[in-house]
């Protein structure tokens, strides 16, 4: 399970980046043919039992790509919650933000990845256009009034702020086309579908991530870098066999 409180209890990782009393508590879950409500109720249950029993403030729950919750809570009663049995452990939420990308990347990317031998022959050809296939842009969201886009854009999940997955950064409208924009895009008729969890400025919460993968239920697309390594065993926990695949991740550690 998945806790997010802002504290350090049994602390296995660092807290660079860290915020205030929030954290992650993973929790264990054994009954794998269990249905997704249940699971989901299991969750919730035990994210009352904890908070009821040792204090903290119940953000949101996760039941889906993984088993947790996200809860404000002081370092002591983090460490009381990190001892329980239903814990797996708990680690501190962190900030992350979008990594560094080229203004004007050369436009020879679709030329070349639809042919292994050189040179190219200046056309991209593709079979299909995947316009069955829904991509889940997992980012700043999407500008869905851009020419590009084709009105091929919907909004899916925002963790920001709860309201619209429109993109006031830019970055995750850049993702969005290199993935199925009429110009620049691989798929060109793939459904793209926004999931907002980085603010205007580009940045976000470990645990707003985990709330947009855990929404998703098909491809994702992540861009985005935490300060440390927490990410890779979350991405490990997340992408199980029975949810989807990770199309692009950046990670400094």
């Amino acid at each position: 399970m998945d806790v997010s409180t802002c504290s350090s209890a049994r602390p296995h990782r660092s807290t660079l980046g860290s915020i205030g009393k929030c954290r992650s508590v993973w929790c264990r879950w054994s009954r794998f043919a269990a249905g997704r409500r249940e699971v989901g109720r299991w969750v919730g249950d035990t994210a009352q039992r904890l908070t009821g029993r040792h204090g903290g403030k119940v953000a949101r729950t996760y039941g889906t790509a993984l088993r947790g919750f996200e809860v404000t809570v002081s370092a002591g009663a983090a460490a009381r919650i990190a001892a329980d049995p239903a814990v797996a452990y708990v680690e501190q939420n962190h900030t992350v933000s979008i990594s560094g990308t080229q203004a004007n990347p050369p436009s020879w990317g679709l030329d070349r990845i639809d042919q292994r031998n050189l040179p190219p022959d200046s056309s991209y050809t593709y079979p299909n256009t995947a316009s069955n296939v829904h991509a889940y842009i997992i980012d700043t969201g999407i500008r869905f009034s851009h020419n590009d886009l084709g009105g091929q854009a919907t909004s899916g999940y925002d963790a920001v702020d709860g309201g619209s997955a429109d993109d006031c950064n830019g970055h995750g409208t850049h993702v969005a086309g290199t993935v199925g924009g009429s110009s620049y895009g691989v798929a060109k008729g793939v459904q793209l579908v926004g999931v907002r969890v980085l603010n205007c400025s580009g940045s976000g919460t470990n645990a707003g991530v985990i709330a947009g993968v855990d929404w998703v239920t098909q491809i994702a697309n992540v861009s985005g870098e935490a300060a440390d390594g927490t990410w890779r065993l979350q991405v490990r926990d997340i992408y199980s066999a029975d949810t989807g695949y990770l199309n692009s991740w950046t990670l400094t550690v």
